[in-house]
């Protein structure tokens, strides 16, 4: 049987900034002495770098580090490790789910405007260019070949100058090459309408972080069902846009005469503003409301049970 929705908005999560998973990370290596009192760290270009953080978030974590008394930062010198007091463990691990996210931020990349999506979070499907980081398409090995990328992709840049942030990077199955939404390398995304089953794909990150409230809009790509499946797995709105109406530019391809942007959310408004800020106006004219459809039931050949919901909303 398939999950009952209660109809309430799940509550979002606290997310653990990239600053402090930095700090968490560099700590447990100080405490654990992969990094012993005396050592150099890297400059901050190659230490961000090799993090995969924004300098910025870097800069906080070594803000936290040294109000801990385990770095110390010298002007001309650089930062050096210092012995950890002795009241110090090893931090917890952090506790984002690497099976949804690559990256997290809080946010990742905010808006830069104050359009009709202002405060609205994306997850961003791991083919698309985020300045500053790397495509990982999925697979580590492409991942670690990669350069940050130099700008956003379009697609991404039509959301932040609309007001939507970024809340993070969302994981794919490899080179979204599949709709089963499992990745060898990073797991299966969690599916909270159906916890036994998997989330669908490949854009299985966005759809599970909007399903679970921590984002309101997944970024993903739809090349033979890649939004549509996760979005009926997961009791999402999906949306495919006609190929070539939104750019693919600066992003990972699958079969490019095929590939099309899309988006997933947690209600048909925020679906439609969407399609607002992402469809040019010279296609037509912006989205209405959708008005009342009148469907026939086709009785004699569909399933002879239907769900009461689904029944009741059909006028024969």
């Amino acid at each position: 049987m398939r999950p009952v929705s209660t109809g309430t908005r799940p509550a979002r999560p606290a997310v653990r900034s990239v600053a402090d998973e930095v700090a968490a990370r560099l700590e447990k290596r100080i405490v654990l002495g992969e990094l012993k009192p005396g050592d150099r760290l890297p400059s901050e270009r190659e230490l961000s770098a090799s993090l995969q953080v924004s300098r910025a978030s870097l800069r906080e974590a070594m803000h936290e580090l040294e109000a801990k008394h385990l770095i110390e930062r010298t002007p001309g010198r650089g930062t050096t490790v210092l012995a950890p007091p002795a009241h110090v463990s090893a931090p917890a691990e952090p506790t984002t789910n690497a099976a949804l996210w690559r990256v997290l931020g809080d946010p990742l990349v905010p808006g830069t405007g104050s359009g009709p999506l202002y405060g609205l979070g994306v997850a961003v499907k791991d083919l698309y260019a985020v300045k500053g980081f790397r495509i990982g398409a999925g697979v580590p090995d492409w991942l670690r070949e990669q350069q940050p990328a130099a700008g956003h992709s379009p697609a991404v840049q039509s959301l932040l100058d609309a007001g939507a942030h970024v809340v993070g990077i969302a994981e794919t199955d490899e080179f979204a090459y599949s709709i089963g939404g499992i990745n060898s390398h990073y797991g299966a995304a969690p599916n909270p309408r159906a916890p036994h089953a998997t989330v669908g794909g490949s854009s299985s990150g966005p759809a599970s972080a909007v399903a679970l409230g921590q984002a309101d809009i997944g970024l993903g790509t739809d090349t033979a069902g890649s939004i549509r499946v996760p979005a009926s797995y997961a009791g999402l709105v999906g949306f495919r846009s006609t190929h070539g109406l939104v750019s693919m530019a600066d992003t990972v391809p699958l079969a490019p005469q095929f590939d099309a942007a899309g988006w997933l959310t947690r209600d048909v408004a925020t679906a439609l503003a969407v399609c607002d800020v992402m469809i040019p106006k010279a296609a037509g004219r912006p989205f209405q409301a959708l008005r009342t459809l009148r469907i026939t039931a086709l009785r004699g050949l569909a399933q002879t049970v239907v769900e009461a919901a689904i029944d009741a909303s059909i006028e024969t």
